[in-house]
């Protein structure tokens, strides 16, 4: 089932049934409409749209369209088990280094940053691929060291669906999986440069099919400091 999204406006009504969730009690509420803006950075056809779609609609995208100019994405609450969570309006933003002017304005308002990657071009060592990543990562850098606030920073492996090796895993073997791609070089410089490992995080799936993107988006949530 692809994930349920109930405006700010429907989530007022206590007990109420909206999106096919149930808006259990008032604490529930409370906590979602604490909210969070997220910003969800990386380079063309990484899987950033299909994201933000996804969380917002609940739809998947089944062409890659480039983004060429930013698009506003509506508040979104996510009610995925456990999780009740608000999401603040946000932006989709064009994967071009030429916008890194737009990322930095999402990047200072953003709580939560998520930056996308291809897992499956990485652990292929594709020198294209690992050379944006850091030029991406140089200017998020510099972007935190002239910020304030503190940001949660997450690197999202997406795409590992399309890894020949993945698909012969057995459930046992992902999390080695797992282990070999955060200690790629490039994953370590990146890491480096968005504030080392005891504040960046890690969080690798797929967003193929609904119950692969319902579990990357579970993975990165569950691991948001409250």
């Amino acid at each position: 089932m692809p994930l349920p999204f109930i405006p700010i406006v429907i989530a007022l009504a206590v007990g109420g049934v909206a999106g096919g969730a149930v808006v259990a009690n008032l604490e529930n509420i409370t906590y979602a409409l604490k909210g969070k803006k997220i910003a969800v950075l990386g380079a063309r056809a990484v899987g950033k749209t299909t994201l933000l779609t996804y969380m917002e609609k609940g739809i998947l995208i089944e062409r890659y369209k480039q983004t060429l100019d930013k698009q506003e994405i509506e508040r979104t609450r996510i009610k995925l088990g456990d999780l009740d969570i608000l999401l603040k309006k946000t932006d989709d933003v064009s994967g071009d280094k030429a916008a890194y002017g737009v990322w930095k304005k999402l990047f200072d308002e953003a709580d939560l940053v998520l930056y996308v990657v291809r897992t499956d071009l990485l652990l292929k060592h594709d020198s294209r691929a690992e050379e944006r990543a850091e030029d991406d990562m140089r200017q998020v850098q510099g972007w935190i060291n002239e910020c304030n606030s503190k940001k949660q920073f997450f690197i999202v492996g997406n795409h590992w669906n399309s890894d020949p090796d993945f698909k012969n895993l057995t459930p046992d073997q992902i999390g080695n999986y797992v282990d070999r791609f955060r200690a790629l070089p490039v994953v370590k410089k990146m890491t480096q440069l968005a504030g080392g490992a005891a504040t960046v995080k890690v969080a690798l799936g797929s967003l193929a099919t609904e119950k692969d993107s319902d579990t990357l988006i579970g993975l990165i949530f569950r691991q948001v400091e409250k």
